[in-house]
């Protein structure tokens, strides 16, 4: 049996692992389209919508970091996943593939970055979980994993760049 005196407060926190779309906004849920798709700039300047999921749960060996590190540790958290997220795609390059004769690929294409964007979705899903392992010791809480499913151009651009695509192949 546990007692609790007059003065200690007990608090309760749930463990469990939970998955949440990543355009959520816990603090404002009309943003974000309301919370189905988030905006991000590419290196060419293309405003892109993505969609996906995050999963995380509250670091049992850090509940001090949880409890009373900071005011609404959610907001935090997907504000942090949010910003590297924005920063990795706005500077992001596809790994240049040699041809065939070895000599580097420099298809226009390539330069596209919604298209490197695209055919990288593995990549940038595992750079996200990398860089998303020290919120534990931040905020209290794991991001267990990230799963980014589509990147989508803008409506007016998407005839272009299918134009060019559809050129390129």
């Amino acid at each position: 049996p546990y007692f609790k005196m007059p003065w200690e407060k007990v608090y309760k926190v749930s463990i469990a692992t939970t998955t949440v779309n990543m355009a959520l906004a816990p603090e404002n849920p009309a943003a974000n389209e309301r919370g189905e798709r988030l905006e991000a700039v590419t290196k060419d300047q293309l405003n892109t919508g993505l969609k996906g999921e995050i999963r995380y749960r509250v670091a049992d060996r850090n509940l001090y970091a949880f409890l009373f590190g900071i005011k609404n540790p959610y907001a935090h958290i997907m504000g942090y996943f949010v910003s590297e997220l924005r920063a990795r795609i706005a500077n992001f390059e596809a790994p240049r593939t040699p041809n065939a004769d070895g000599t580097p690929d420099t298809a226009a294409v390539i330069g596209i970055s919604i298209n490197d964007l695209r055919k990288n979705l593995r990549d940038l899903n595992e750079h996200m979980d990398r860089k998303c392992t020290s919120s534990a010791a931040r905020y209290g809480m794991v991001l267990d994993a990230t799963l980014i499913t589509s990147i989508d151009p803008p409506p007016e651009v998407e005839s272009a760049l299918a134009a060019i695509n559809t050129a390129y192949n």
